[in-house]
């Protein structure tokens, strides 16, 4: 599961500095992990969403109904190597079937493909789950959950030593959005229209209904999600460098956050800091 992402695949959260590199982005967590594993000088810094129940819908053409009838078919994913297809390959073999994976690169190509009948099924982020059915009469069928952390923001930890003031900015703004999305409904659902390009309204309504409780009011990345999805890679690569969820986020922007009140001024003074 992923939050809104456009159809051209992109998550909400990018910025460029002036050399046109990227500052910040929103992947999902299996990018960092991996960075971490080859050494590279990446850091998550929150996760909008806690693992979920489920991954990551299958869409698929009417004629299917049951996991079992992917035996053969063509499903898109984003690419071969990332989250989607890891997470994809695993229900595949819990379900015991073989489907070809077709690289597509978007969402937005994805959902285009299936539409078109290029590919049989899709693995796409939920909110097409509202629109799929009603605009082409696909069916969705739940994958079992991975158990991995969803959807992640991080930066560099070279940014972090330069700008501690700029990405402490950033996680506050985030918390806000966070806020600000789960209690302006009336607000939210034309923004989250127009950034989706859903035509259809009721679909919309209905991805946000299915994503305002499960943003985290204090954006915490699960530990034991990233264990899950660390360990899952390591069997691929077990000469890696020893890692562990400590290795690869930094929660101390979180944590200074969370102390200064900013939780409770913005929900109010009873308010929780889970989801």
């Amino acid at each position: 599961m992923h939050i809104p992402q456009t159809r051209d695949g992109r998550a909400g959260s990018r910025r460029r500095n002036r050399s046109g590199r990227l500052e910040f982005a929103e992947p999902g967590s299996a990018p960092y992990v991996q960075a971490a594993l080859d050494g590279r000088d990446t850091v998550i810094l929150l996760a909008a969403l806690a693992p979920l129940s489920t991954g990551l819908p299958i869409l698929t053409r009417p004629a299917i109904s049951d996991p079992r009838e992917l035996e053969g078919k063509r499903l898109g994913v984003l690419t071969n190597t990332g989250q989607v297809a890891i997470s994809v390959r695993s229900a595949l073999n819990t379900w015991g079937v073989s489907a070809t994976l077709v690289p597509l690169g978007t969402f937005g190509a994805i959902y285009a493909a299936l539409g078109s009948g290029e590919v049989d099924a899709g693995a796409l982020s939920a909110d097409y789950r509202f629109l799929g059915p009603r605009e082409y009469g696909l069916r969705v069928l739940d994958t079992p959950s991975a158990g991995y952390v969803p959807v992640v923001v991080g930066c560099s930890r070279r940014l972090i030593a330069a700008d501690r003031r700029l990405v402490s900015g950033v996680v506050q703004a985030y918390i806000e959005a966070i806020h600000f999305f789960k209690t302006k409904r009336l607000e939210v659902i034309p923004v989250l229209q127009q950034f989706l390009r859903f035509e259809n309204r009721p679909a919309v309504e209905e991805a946000y209904e299915f994503y305002a409780p499960l943003l985290q009011r204090l954006p915490r990345p699960s530990a034991q999600g990233l264990l899950t999805l660390l360990q899952d890679l390591l069997q691929a690569q077990p000469s890696a460098v020893h890692v562990s969820p400590a290795d690869f986020v930094d929660s101390s922007f979180l944590d200074e956050l969370e102390q200064a009140g900013l939780i409770e001024a913005i929900y109010g003074e009873t308010a929780e800091a889970g989801g």
